[in-house]
């Protein structure tokens, strides 16, 4: 919880422990059973900005995974455009920052 007088790193610090809690929620952590087609979905998006579910589905070929992952709030789909992006701007800047998810 966010108390006022926090200071934006203290702020910062929550926010991202949630996200990282949704990562694993979503086994999407390095030695996780999603963290491979995590990566690359995570790639994509860093690259695009977003995936067509079509696409995010080729990718991930599993609708169990599939479903498993859009219910972690790691990621965002929208069924109107049919998009899928990173859930918020908190969960990018995560995946930005951690080695784990790097392009390499």
């Amino acid at each position: 919880m966010i108390n006022v007088g926090e200071t934006f790193e203290e702020v910062r610090k929550i926010v991202l422990g949630a996200v990282n809690q949704n990562f694993h929620q979503a086994q999407m952590m390095e030695g996780e059973d999603n963290h491979v087609i995590g990566k690359v979905i995570i790639q994509e998006l860093v690259k695009n900005n977003k995936i067509h579910f079509d696409a995010f589905i080729k990718l991930v070929n599993n609708k169990r995974i599939a479903d498993e992952l859009l219910q972690a709030n790691v990621f965002s789909y929208n069924p109107e455009s049919r998009i899928v992006t990173f859930q918020s701007r908190a969960t990018e800047v995560f995946v930005r920052e951690s080695p784990e998810f790097s392009l390499k």
